[in-house]
């Protein structure tokens, strides 16, 4: 996806210590529009350019990144394209941390605190699961949640 001008259209995600960028991508499945994310960006530092070029590789800090990609960039993408859904469908956790996005750009648009824009955005937030065995479960521990997180939540 472009500008006018010819630029990529792309979005920044904080992590500790840098951000990654993302580039935006649109094709066209039948008549649905999909949106895909891709940290392969050369403002990227080499070592971050891979990050979305995997599903499922790597360890517990790759998946975390994967997923914080996911969800902020995510909601920011559709934010960017002037997309306001009321439902906000989560396949499993992989793009979970979109409620967060989701309710900052709530408490960014009407400033409110954020335990009033989560009650706001959580009716239309949906979360399905196809995968209810144990195995399929993806659980990072909190050292690692509070190193990628703090930042974010402040």
């Amino acid at each position: 996806m472009r500008h006018p001008n010819g630029e990529w259209l792309r979005l920044d995600v904080a992590l500790p210590g840098y951000s990654i960028w993302l580039r935006a991508l649109q094709v066209q499945v039948g008549r649905v529009k999909l949106y895909l994310l891709d940290s392969n960006d050369a403002a990227n530092f080499p070592a971050y350019r891979g990050t979305t070029s995997e599903l499922y590789g790597g360890g517990p800090e790759l998946r975390l990144k994967q997923e914080l990609l996911l969800g902020i960039g995510g909601w920011r993408l559709l934010d960017a394209l002037g997309l306001k859904p009321e439902v906000c469908h989560l396949n499993e956790g992989h793009a979970a941390f979109a409620v967060l996005e989701r309710a900052r750009s709530f408490m960014k648009e009407t400033g409110q605190p954020f335990d009033v824009a989560l009650a706001a955005t959580r009716a239309g937030n949906l979360f399905t699961i196809h995968t209810a065995v144990a195995a399929g479960f993806v659980r990072f521990a909190p050292a690692l949640i509070e190193q990628y997180l703090t930042h974010y939540l402040e």
